[in-house]
C-alpha cells in the first residue's frame, strides 16, 4: 500500500522536478489488480493515459483513456472533469494539456 501511495503521489506531480514515468503508471495498475483495488482502476488508467501522453506515446495514451472511461472515473469535485479530460485526450492527444510535458523537461 505504501508503494501505491508513492506512485500516486509521483504520478500526480506535474512540477518541473517530477520523475514520473509511464512505467510507474503501469506498475500502479498492476498493484491495483494485485491488491484487488478494482474501484481505483479508472484512476489508474487515467494516470497511465496522462503519463503516456506526457512522453508522446499517442496509442497507449488513447488506449488508457478509453480504459479509464470504461472503468469509471471518480469525480474531481467539479462534476465530470476527469471524464471530460479523458475524452479530450482520447479525441486529440496532441492538443491535450499533457502532450509531451514530461518529454520536454527531460530533453
Amino acid at each position: 500500500m505504501a508503494r501505491i501511495h508513492d506512485l500516486q503521489t509521483q504520478l500526480s506531480d506535474w512540477s518541473a522536478s517530477s520523475q514520473a514515468t509511464p512505467l510507474m503508471a503501469e506498475e500502479l495498475l498492476t498493484l491495483y489488480e494485485k491488491e484487488n483495488i478494482h474501484a481505483a482502476l479508472g484512476m489508474g488508467h487515467m494516470f497511465a493515459a496522462l503519463a503516456h501522453n506526457a512522453v508522446g506515446d499517442v496509442s497507449r495514451a488513447k488506449r488508457h483513456a478509453r480504459l479509464a472511461l470504461q472503468a469509471g472515473m471518480v469525480s474531481n469535485g467539479s462534476g465530470r472533469g476527469d471524464e471530460d479530460d479523458m475524452r479530450s485526450l482520447r479525441e486529440d492527444p496532441m492538443r491535450h494539456w499533457s502532450w509531451m510535458v514530461r518529454a520536454k523537461r527531460r530533453g
